[in-house]
């Protein structure tokens, strides 16, 4: 639990981006916006270089996000002296290369969140690089840019984006074989204000929310005994989902989440929380 206000809006997300080649890898410019919309899709490009040493075996790009849970990492590609698009890795995912110590993507995840670990209500998300590359031993430094394609959070604050590159082969601690560049912010708005402040809670509970009807805001608590994946979202009368609260690992306790509705007609609306084997769904009314 956080209690330094400061943290609660400052959230640290770090992108780090692997890549499975001999070499020194160095970032060199970061593009990124400044500010962004709750739900925004949002450009990022990291130009970065390799120094080759004698390898021509066939190895595949790694990319590892580190972001706030309400983000959502849509795609990663790279092109330049690397070329090639990236797929998502789950734990049931078998890597492309297997040298060195990572042998399959929950090592990955294990490895990386030892030595970079996520903290509250952030979470990793790896791709790998679909295409294999063979590069000979070449004098010239190799350029590439990584682009990243996500979209914004629903929670409203002060992101501090951090990008690192390293080897998936090797200790990420070891000399020579990583950058990084964390000073990177990033602010949202448009979003929601959550509260999550931790009281001891012995039951999930999904509370009525209040004012209700209500135009064009009202609050809906819930409460949850222990560590959990939780989603919050919103859904009309034909069972579309209109807008997602919450969307990611929560710690034990109470929250309080805002919704707007000031882009939805007036009507009768249902919430639903899932968090672990619970679920339930409650029904409000917007009367503009």
């Amino acid at each position: 639990m956080k209690t330094d206000a400061t943290h609660k809006i400052l959230v640290l997300a770090v992108v780090v981006i692997t890549i499975l080649m001999m070499g020194c890898f160095t970032i060199h410019e970061v593009d990124q916006p400044t500010s962004a919309t709750a739900g925004e899709q949002i450009s990022i490009t990291v130009t970065c270089s390799a120094e080759e040493e004698a390898e021509t075996i066939e190895r595949h790009m790694l990319f590892g996000l580190l972001v706030p849970n309400d983000f959502t990492v849509n795609t990663v590609t790279y092109e330049g002296d690397f070329e090639g698009t990236c797929e998502l890795l789950t734990a049931e995912t078998a890597l492309r290369d297997t040298v060195g110590p990572y042998k399959d993507a929950q090592t990955w995840y294990d490895s990386t969140e030892a030595y970079y670990p996520s903290g509250d209500d952030m979470q990793w998300v790896l791709f790998q690089g679909i295409e294999s590359h063979t590069k000979p031993v070449k004098e010239d430094t190799l350029w590439f840019d990584v682009a990243i394609d996500m979209t914004v959070g629903n929670t409203n604050g002060t992101y501090n984006l951090g990008y690192l590159l390293s080897m998936v082969n090797l200790d990420f601690t070891e000399e020579g074989y990583m950058d990084v560049s964390l000073e990177n912010p990033i602010t949202v708005t448009g979003g929601t204000a959550i509260d999550n402040s931790v009281e001891m809670v012995s039951e999930f509970k999904l509370a009525q929310n209040f004012p209700n009807p209500f135009n064009p805001t009202t609050n809906i608590g819930f409460e949850i005994p222990e560590n959990s994946f939780v989603t919050l979202s919103v859904f009309d009368m034909m069972g579309r989902e209109v807008m997602q609260l919450v969307n990611g690992y929560r710690e034990a306790g109470s929250y309080n989440v805002t919704f707007d509705g000031t882009d939805l007609a007036s009507g009768i609306y249902f919430y639903k929380l899932q968090a672990g084997n619970f679920s339930r769904t409650m029904k409000m009314v917007l009367s503009k």
